[in-house]
């Protein structure tokens, strides 16, 4: 504890604000999308969707919150791919064999509201084959940021075409009821200059906060 130049009294420290409240939360996200590669001999298309869900805890933590992921889960996919070559077209179904994964990175406080970042793996196209023997592209999945400067390498902003990526929740809401859910909705669409490549998804979250009293205070009670 520090002590004041010329006083033998230690100066009290700053208090850190402690909410008697952590929350459960559940994240649940369906995404559904194509993509297309055409080149001069031999090209690609898919159409995918899946639903996906993250479970986690959030608690205070100082001056800010602490996201802890527990467990996330692939609940269905339907992943069908198309190649093109001379010899004609193939097609494959992938539904067993990709496997997107969704993260919650951390939770952003800004100002009075919660900002979940969080991301889905990005995934290669087309699957190894026998046209492709590796992937030319990959395909850009849903991302939210907490802080948008922290995503700047992907350049997602700049592809919404409806609806908005920010999955905000305000501190207010979250302190007040004993459970809170909010949806959120928007559109994305490849804005690269690339005429050979083209890829669109649409996603639906809803999140899902359930107070919950820390141990400590429930025994005291």
């Amino acid at each position: 504890m520090p002590f004041l130049k010329g006083f033998s009294h230690p100066l009290p420290e700053p208090q850190a604000r402690e909410f008697p409240y952590w929350w459960s939360v559940e994240a649940h996200i369906t995404v559904s999308g194509e993509y297309r590669y055409t080149a001069k001999k031999k090209g690609f298309s898919g159409t995918y969707s899946f639903k996906a869900s993250v479970y986690g805890s959030l608690s205070d933590d100082t001056e800010d919150y602490a996201f802890v992921q527990v467990l996330q889960e692939l609940n269905s996919i339907d992943w069908k791919e198309i190649v093109t070559s001379k010899s004609g077209q193939e097609e494959y179904s992938l539904s067993n064999k990709i496997k997107p994964e969704i993260t919650i990175n951390y939770v952003f406080q800004d100002g009075r509201n919660l900002s979940f970042d969080f991301e889905i793996t990005r995934v290669p196209a087309p699957y190894p084959c026998t046209v492709f023997k590796s992937p030319v592209k990959h395909i850009t999945m849903p991302v939210c940021s907490g802080e948008k400067q922290t995503r700047i390498r992907y350049d997602y902003n700049k592809g919404i075409a409806s609806g908005s990526n920010e999955v905000r929740v305000n501190e207010e809401d979250i302190c007040s009821s004993a459970e809170t859910s909010r949806d959120y909705e928007w559109s994305w669409k490849e804005v690269l200059p690339d005429p050979k490549w083209g890829s669109h998804h649409t996603v639906h979250l809803t999140l899902k906060l359930t107070r919950m009293i820390k141990k400590h205070l429930r025994e005291k009670a």
